[in-house]
This record gives structure tokens, sequence and C-alpha cells, in this order.
């Protein structure tokens, strides 16, 4: 991913950061912020009622509103939805 620190990598197996890339493709392809994607992912289940992104700063917690307004349609969705997968810890990552 574009915006990934080398210090972030370290956690991730290059696979898994291949992986991100693909999705941060597809948002690409889209013009949907990969941020606006993982928090609106979060609340699309019917159990979830919201999701409470954690900001650092006034200015990420604004950042982080906004992309739960972007509007995403639901063809995004649909684009997604087989490159959803899991990744364990200690194996993938």
């Amino acid at each position: 991913p574009a915006n990934f620190s080398d210090e972030g990598r370290r956690n991730f197996s290059e696979a898994c950061l291949a992986h991100v890339g693909k999705i941060e493709d597809l948002c690409n392809q889209y013009e949907i912020p990969l941020l606006a994607a993982a928090l609106q992912w979060c609340t699309r289940h019917p159990q979830i009622a919201c999701a409470i992104p954690g900001g650092r700063t006034p200015e990420e917690a604004a950042t982080n509103a906004k992309a739960g307004a972007v509007d995403i349609p639901e063809a995004f969705w649909t684009d997604l939805e087989p490159m959803i997968r899991h990744w364990e810890k200690g194996v993938d990552r």
C-alpha cells in the first residue's frame, strides 16, 4: 500500500501487503479512499451499529468522520467481496 510506513510493514507478510495493494487498486478504480472502504465495510454487517475509529488528532477525527460519509456504490462491494479473506497471526502476518 502506498501510505504504509516501513515500521508498519514489518508486522505483515509480503503476501498480506500485496493483497492490501490489490484492495487499494480497487478503491482507486472507484475513486474511494481506502479508509472509507475499511470503515464502511465494518458497518455493512447488520449487527454492527457503528465503527469508532480512534483519531490521534482533531484532523484525524475529521478525516474519519468524512470517510464514514463517502458514498460507496453497491458495485464496489460486489467487486470487493471475493477479495475478503482472513489472515492468521503468526502465519500470514
